[in-house]
């Protein structure tokens, strides 16, 4: 079913237009509050929201539908406020090439998603460091302001505006497409608790002025950071910038103690960078942290899983201590409960069949001597007394001074393993002739599957040996496609080709497996049929003359695809020269008889 083309057009412009309706709101705010700051903005929160519609956009299309809708917000907020077209296009244009720059230094060193980004907050920070970098070197040209106090300020305006942002943005969609919000929302009463916490220490610095307990919200913020992962520390973050601006706005606080409107801005600014490039990378190395544990908690628990379906344990010991450890499965193997206690070096040694034990620890010795791995098959007695064979590999473990510690190892069941090769043993030598001969079959017609003439003739010569030898019957069959150049000169040799394979699995239906059928060259095929007489040979190639008769050749436009047989069999003094001379005339004459019959030597 096509989908409705008006509804699909309106979902890919939903969001680029609210990337576009919330910039325009955060730029609102901006402008106004800047009013009471002397005309500073400490941070610029639509660039961050910006980059983060860019980030979450998943085309090319979606993301220049986004730049666009940002455009046309920053027009509409801008103008009417007063603000002069030329800044307004200056500070377009250094706000387009920073997020521009931004995405494509992310999409370099970011394989998946962009929005995944956030979760290696160091090269993205550097990136949206060289955004910044572009963007106030296109605004100080544009402008002709090359002042170090216009450089510094647009610089850190930009950067902070995207690194409390766009993280916050990133994080909670990240959330919600994941359907959970994670730590934070884990326990929503504690999530609470911790930014109640950041907003009432924050409040309590810049409310009032006579106490220096500037560090109250780095500490909540770090709390936050610990407990709640990247999305709390975006959001305590977000909350003292909120309400540190609103403090610096209104005029109270004690960062008015610093100096003027400037150096309060620059100073609040130093205050937010800090603090965001502590608590940012902390949180997301915590979750990273996090997330390896899990992942290390589901690998032991795959780990016992196939252990436990390979009837496999592992073991360590430490010679510094001279301890040993078992895996559960080491228990099972040995019959033993697994709660019952890791055993003693000397338990575990008198667990090996006495007649075993000489020869583990000859291996044991020497790979710690050579410090080499070591793998070798031995037996062990069980607790019901029962003898099962073990295949252990091992491996020495080194310090850093490359002295040998201890063992890593492994110990697997192979009882049924070493059971099933003893009894192989005395049929080895029957395999290897098998095995052989299926290395001859390998010679085969590239284009049939069948043998080649050199093999096809190689087995003719075993089987009239063979035939001396045992007296047994041997009859030979020669076959040939009837008007086989009119198929060719008709069709193309492709179709040619088609009959050729075609005719070869026909073949292979009707024969019995001791049957062998190989081609001699173009349209000709040799038939061995070894312990069968002329009778039983006739009966077998009518067989086989009737089934590609009959079969389904419409692939031919009509065309009928027959062929014609000679049969010779052997008969006292005759070699491999006479029967196929012998089957070859046989199929001359049944050509000249009319060709699709059969014909067999006089």
């Amino acid at each position: 079913m096509v989908g409705n083309p008006e509804k699909t057009g309106l979902r890919e412009w939903f969001w680029p237009i609210m990337t576009g309706a919330a910039y325009a709101l955060a730029a609102l705010l901006s402008f106004l509050l800047a009013r009471n700051i002397g005309g500073s903005v400490i941070f610029w929160p639509g660039i961050g929201i910006f980059l983060a519609g860019m980030m979450l956009a998943r085309t090319w299309e979606a993301r220049l539908a986004t730049a666009a809708c940002v455009a046309t917000a920053c027009f509409a907020v801008s103008l009417p406020l007063g603000e002069p077209i030329e800044f307004v296009i200056g500070g377009l244009i250094a706000e387009q090439t920073c997020v521009a720059a931004i995405v494509a230094l992310l999409s370099l060193l970011q394989k998946g998603p962009l929005k995944d980004s956030i979760r290696n907050f160091i090269p993205f920070a550097l990136s949206c460091a060289v955004g910044a970098a572009a963007s106030t070197a296109i605004a100080s040209l544009w402008g002709g302001n090359l002042d170090l106090g216009f450089i510094g300020s647009w610089f850190a305006t930009m950067l902070l505006g995207i690194l409390l942002v766009t993280p916050l943005v990133l994080l909670t969609a990240d959330a919600i497409e994941q359907d959970q919000f994670g730590r934070v929302m884990q326990h929503t009463g504690e999530s609470l608790a911790i930014l109640m916490l950041v907003s009432a220490a924050t409040v309590a610095v810049f409310a009032q002025a006579a106490y220096p307990v500037a560090y109250l919200p780095a500490v909540a913020c770090m709390l936050a950071a610990f407990r709640l992962g990247p999305l709390g520390a975006a959001a305590a973050i977000a909350i003292i910038a909120l309400i540190g601006s609103f403090a610096i706005a209104l005029n109270i606080g004690p960062l008015h103690l610093v100096g003027d409107i400037s150096a309060v801005v620059y100073y609040f600014q130093a205050y937010l960078l800090i603090l965001t490039l502590a608590s940012l990378p902390l949180a997301a190395s915590l979750l990273r942290r996090e997330e390896m544990l899990t992942q290390l908690k589901k690998s032991n628990e795959l780990l016992e899983m196939a252990e436990k379906e390979a009837n496999l344990g592992h073991w360590h010991v430490d010679f510094r201590n001279k301890t040993i450890y078992w895996s559960r499965e080491m228990f099972v193997i040995h019959g033993m409960d697994p709660n019952a206690g890791q055993p003693t070096l000397d338990e575990a040694r008198n667990m090996t069949l006495p007649e075993d034990r000489e020869m583990a620890r000859r291996v044991m010795d020497t790979s710690i001597a050579e410090k080499s791995p070591y793998r070798m098959v031995g037996r062990t007695v069980r607790t019901d007394g029962t003898v099962r064979s073990i295949e252990s590999y091992g491996k020495p473990e080194l310090d850093h001074r490359g002295r040998v510690i201890g063992i890593f190892g492994t110990f697997q069941d192979v009882t049924e393993r070493v059971d099933t090769l003893k009894a192989l043993k005395d049929a080895k030598r029957a395999a290897e002739i098998e095995a052989a001969n299926i290395r001859q079959l390998a010679e085969t017609d590239e284009l049939t599957g069948m043998a080649n003439r050199r093999k096809i003739l190689s087995v003719l010569s075993s089987a009239i040996q063979t035939c001396e030898e045992s007296s047994e019957d041997l009859s030979v069959g020669i076959l040939d496609i009837d008007h086989f150049k009119m198929i060719n000169d008709t069709f193309g040799h492709a179709a040619g080709d088609i009959v050729l394979r075609k005719l070869a699995k026909i073949a292979k239906l009707n024969l019995q497996v001791s049957d062998i059928i190989g081609r001699l060259g173009g349209e000709e095929f040799l038939i061995i049929m070894p312990g069968t007489n002329s009778d039983v040979a006739h009966e077998k190639l009518e067989r086989l003359r009737i089934a590609i008769e009959q079969s389904d050749w419409s692939e031919m436009g009509g065309m009928p695809v027959t062929g014609s047989f000679g049969v010779a069999s052997m008969t006292e003094g005759a070699d491999e020269t006479w029967l196929l001379q012998a089957a070859d005339n046989a199929l001359y004459e049944a050509k000249r008889s009319g060709r699709n019959c059969l014909r067999a030597a006089a």
